[in-house]
């Protein structure tokens, strides 16, 4: 079987019968997680859709500004895997952009958002652990003046 005819959206294939094999339009459909705490790295992030090829790389943007931020460290044509940095990065919610060498794009609008530590569900954590330390307190407190009514 051996390659005869390409262009961008059809591979065909000449052997014992003629075949075609279709690529999956480039598109960017999903990014997981979908956010991040800011100035966190996160170790494995999958963006999904169809299209990918070696070369392609990944930008985030938002209000026009574009940010390369994401270390490709595998790929398919279904999947790019990699890391992401985000030290310095303004807390919101970015588009996710694959960007191949010759300038076309496939995005997902606000695919990503950025939060401080607060808006990833910390602050629950917190009212938790408040919640906590007053509750041992009040058995600490509780204790000793069962300790001293038993002593008289």
């Amino acid at each position: 079987m051996g390659l005869s005819a390409l262009d961008r959206n059809t591979v065909w294939f000449a052997g014992l019968g003629e075949s075609v094999l279709r690529r999956a339009p480039f598109k960017v459909s999903k990014i997981i997680p979908e956010y991040g705490v800011g100035g966190t790295i996160i170790e494995n992030v999958n963006i999904k859709g169809g299209g990918f090829a070696p070369g392609d790389y990944v930008s985030f943007e938002i209000g026009g500004t574009g940010y390369s931020i994401f270390n490709v460290v595998g790929h398919s044509e279904s999947k790019i895997t990699g890391r992401l940095y985000l030290r310095n990065m303004p807390y919101g919610k970015y588009d996710v952009v694959v960007c191949k060498p010759g300038g076309q794009e496939a995005r997902l609008r606000e695919g990503l958002r950025v939060t401080d530590i607060c808006g990833g569900g910390a602050s629950v954590l917190v009212l938790f652990g408040i919640f906590m330390g007053l509750m041992s307190v009040a058995g600490v407190a509780k204790h000793k003046i069962n300790t001293r009514l038993s002593n008289k």
